[in-house]
């Protein structure tokens, strides 16, 4: 499914060293899965949505920021949401002192002072001056280096492990998967298809994201089944089927582990 996406941002081609989309509308009508290597700083303006990070769910509301550190999938459900996002460079961030794969952030942050200095980035960035690409830069910098101080701590991953090789390997990877989820097919064919053999490939999937190949499958399968249960009326067998799960028992029990909570209780919040 075309929604699932590894974000790749060309920082070369950009004045600042950061993106920063103002006042974003969620355009995606269904579930949608980014990847990529750089934090992703999202503060939500109106509406709520639920993003996935990893295994584990977040609900933001005005005000809220939600982080989503080095190398994790996130996934989002919903389309009633604006919100702005700031996405830093790993070059700005390390010029800041910062490794970005060997700290973690907090993934939901409910800090007015932290919310005052994001506006203040987007306030900058709009101010008509000769100055303003300097002041903005000051602003993310300030904005960055406060979460950092106050929401970091040391990541499961070192920086070390994310080299540009093993990303670029773990990319395709996870390419393949988004777009053959619905599939039945051994992780072999995999590697053949990128040219390097299995065990290679699942290392570099492995140290470069902390999750194995079938755990990335499992999270994007359950990720497009939690789409279908909340978005369709098609029943639970046929929605584990049309995800590529071999058998009702295993879809129910992997979707329990990493969505916590059961396809049937996902159906029933739809119904009510």
């Amino acid at each position: 499914m075309d929604e699932i996406q590894i974000e790749v941002t060309n920082f070369q081609k950009k004045p600042l060293p950061f993106v920063l989309h103002k006042n974003q509308k969620s355009a995606v009508d269904g579930f949608y899965t980014n990847w990529h290597l750089e934090i992703e700083v999202l503060l939500t303006l109106e509406g709520s949505e639920t993003v996935f990070v990893d295994n584990a769910a977040y609900t933001t509301q005005p005000g809220d920021i939600l982080v989503v550190n080095s190398g994790k999938i996130h996934t989002g459900s919903n389309t009633d949401w604006r919100h702005h996002c700031l996405i830093p460079s790993m070059e700005f961030l390390s010029a800041l002192g910062i490794n970005a794969t060997a700290l973690s952030l907090q993934p939901l942050i409910r800090d007015p002072e932290l919310t005052a200095l994001f506006l203040d980035i987007v306030k900058q960035s709009e101010d008509e001056n000769p100055y303003r690409q300097a002041l903005t830069r000051v602003s993310a910098e300030r904005f960055l280096l406060e979460l950092y101080k106050r929401y970091s701590s040391p990541s499961l991953f070192t920086g070390q492990d994310k080299k540009s090789g093993d990303f670029a390997i773990a990319v395709q990877v996870i390419n393949f998967l988004r777009e053959n989820f619905a599939e039945d097919f051994p992780i072999d064919d995999i590697s053949r298809k990128i040219g390097i053999t299995t065990a290679y490939m699942c290392r570099c999937v492995k140290q470069t994201t902390g999750m194995t190949i079938v755990e990335h499958l499992n999270s994007i399968r359950c990720r497009a089944a939690y789409h279908y249960l909340t978005n369709t009326d098609k029943k639970i067998h046929e929605v584990a089927a049309l995800c590529g799960f071999n058998g009702n028992s295993y879809f129910a029990k992997t979707f329990q582990h990493i969505m916590g909570v059961s396809p049937s209780e996902v159906r029933k919040s739809k119904d009510q």
